[in-house]
């Protein structure tokens, strides 16, 4: 292969992985405050910093997801591990600030449950959130 064709091939690889990473940088936005997305993304980050109590406080549906003392402990049994590995992925951002929502299934000023997809991963499936509104806030109705 010629220098000149291996450069041209270097040049159009190097363009297009900097369009790609500067396209999925632009999608991860701060979510609008009190959203059902700021609510998804507070109680994932209470995932990624392991704050089990401030999670349950805060972010755990009562009715849901919370709903006994049993369902929290199989809860953090099972289900908290694997949204704990998978945080780092979800959480965009330096200060992991920002979540890159795809779409929402539901109406935020009508419904009491919505649902939230976000983009973990690029290449893969948007990955389902349930938000359940309970004493104004959205709170996570599952972690995984």
């Amino acid at each position: 292969m010629s220098d000149r064709l291996q450069r041209a091939l270097r040049l159009m690889t190097a363009l297009s992985a900097l369009a790609f990473l500067s396209t999925t940088v632009a999608q991860a936005q701060p979510p609008e405050p009190k959203s059902a997305a700021a609510g998804l993304l507070d109680g994932l980050r209470a995932i990624h910093l392991d704050a089990k109590k401030r999670f349950v406080k805060k972010h755990c549906s009562a009715k849901k997801l919370c709903s006994s003392p049993d369902a929290i402990k199989r809860m953090f049994r099972f289900n908290w591990p694997a949204a704990k590995r998978m945080m780092p992925k979800c959480l965009k951002g330096p200060k992991h600030d920002r979540i890159n929502v795809t779409h929402m299934f539901g109406d935020e000023a009508k419904d009491s449950e919505v649902k939230v997809f976000i983009q973990c991963i690029e290449g893969q499936r948007p990955r389902p959130y349930r938000m359940h509104r309970e004493d104004g806030r959205w709170r996570l109705a599952n972690v995984f």
